[in-house]
């Protein structure tokens, strides 16, 4: 079976071929896992989920979807060295490509300790094209319980052969088709010229993010405790922003200071929309699948820019996207951008990216696996944003995962500005209402 990649899985496979465009998750066990138990579940997920069994192929008329003939996924087991060993190999599997054209499209590594009751680490990597983060947690979860069952001793039951979904445009709104769709994306793009055209003459005589030829990504993790957010969740309900709002404005305040100088400039932010809840008809989280779209927007940020008036601009904006449609029209227009940038690469696409997924949809507990942490990075790349962050609550706590370049900055830098924007948001909780 075939079919072509849509227009989102295009411009992801466009970025892949410029450098690798990997999700990589760390799922922290307190409990061991069985080589062999987890080889059966990851068969089982391989005949389940048709992109688990795709490679993507060119015949000469663009990309496809090819089902067949894709090897099984592969699984590599390693004696864990320390309790930082995984930091290791998620930077490897950042910057490791796949194999496009042989599959599969997803590998796994095992970090196995001392004895089979030891914690341990499951590092599973896949080619972005193929997943987002809701159809990544309901994976992993459904691979830990098949091996929770199998562990347990019980015979895993055939799974229901889910079918390949077709490109995510054509779930879209009949607003967002034909005639109509033209209409508004010819709307959309004078938009987008005129927010190009106020950029680059605010940014005239600003720090110039520099385009690197090369460079290896490098991730960093941290957490917000839990009584930090608890109360920064009631300060943004107090301000009436969202939390994504804020930590977005904590960010981009940061990065002014620590990149730009405290100097006033206006800086681009990358922000990242679920699609599934929006599709008609809505696509369930078990489908696998790239059904999110990443939306820009720029802030003109003054010197000593107060806090909560930033958050509730980039609330603002947020929210007019969302009247307006964009999320729909920035994917409809994703592959062309991505190849004038590509071709181009003369410019950074953003300062900062924020991917932020709310409360994180994975129990704490599978039957006898206790989950003690889960952790997600993206790749970047040299035309990528500079600071780019993957955060989710989990076990109370705010899950911050960094990715950078080390062309960029080294890591006393990433952590320097990790940590600036933690103790920011702590002071912005407790300030007096």
């Amino acid at each position: 079976m075939e079919r072509p990649l849509g227009i989102f899985e295009t411009a992801e496979t466009l970025t892949d071929a410029a450098a690798p465009f990997n999700v990589v998750g760390v799922i922290e066990l307190d409990t061991g896992i069985s080589p062999g138990g987890l080889s059966a579940a990851l068969e089982r997920a391989q005949r389940r989920h048709p992109l688990l069994r795709a490679r993507i192929v060119d015949p000469g008329d663009g990309w496809r979807y090819d089902l067949a003939g894709t090897p099984r996924i592969p699984l590599e087991i390693i004696k864990r060295r320390d309790a930082s060993h995984w930091r290791e190999i998620v930077e490897a599997e950042l910057n490791r490509a796949f194999d496009l054209e042989t599959g599969p499209l997803m590998r796994c590594i095992l970090l196995v300790g001392k004895s089979g009751t030891t914690a341990s680490e499951l590092v599973v990597s896949f080619l972005h094209t193929i997943i987002d983060g809701t159809s990544a947690v309901n994976l992993v979860r459904e691979i830990l319980e098949a091996w929770n069952a199998s562990a347990s001793g019980h015979r895993l039951k055939e799974p229901e052969i889910l079918e390949l979904q077709p490109p995510v445009e054509e779930f879209f709104p009949p607003e967002y088709r034909g005639l109509r769709g033209k209409l508004r994306i010819a709307r959309f793009m004078a938009r987008q010229l005129a927010d190009e055209i106020g950029y680059r003459r605010h940014a005239r005589g600003t720090r110039r993010m520099k385009v690197h030829p090369a460079g290896r990504c490098r991730s960093l993790s941290r957490d917000l405790g839990g009584d930090d957010v608890v109360a920064l969740v009631r300060a943004t309900r107090r301000h009436r922003v969202t939390l994504n709002s804020a930590l977005n404005a904590a960010m981009l305040l940061v990065v002014q200071d620590r990149l730009y100088d405290g100097a006033a400039v206006p800086l681009r932010n990358f922000n990242f929309a679920m699609m599934r809840p929006y599709l008609r008809p809505p696509i369930n989280d078990h489908h696998l699948g790239s059904f999110h779209v990443m939306l820009r927007s720029t802030v003109d940020i003054e010197a000593r820019h107060d806090f909560w008036q930033l958050a509730s601009t980039i609330n603002s904006q947020l929210a007019a996207n969302a009247r307006r449609g964009d999320k729909y029209l920035s994917l409809l227009t994703v592959a062309d951008v991505m190849r004038f940038i590509l071709g181009q690469r003369k410019m950074r696409m953003a300062a900062t990216a924020l991917a932020y997924t709310g409360p994180l949809k994975m129990p704490q507990h599978v039957g006898a696996i206790r989950i003690r942490g889960v952790r997600t990075m993206v790749s970047n790349l040299m035309l990528g944003p500079e600071y780019t962050v993957h955060a989710r609550l989990f076990g109370g706590r705010l899950c911050w995962d960094q990715v950078y370049l080390d062309c960029d900055m080294d890591e006393t830098t990433a952590g320097g500005i990790t940590d600036a924007i933690f103790d920011l948001l702590r002071r912005m909780a407790r300030e007096p209402a």
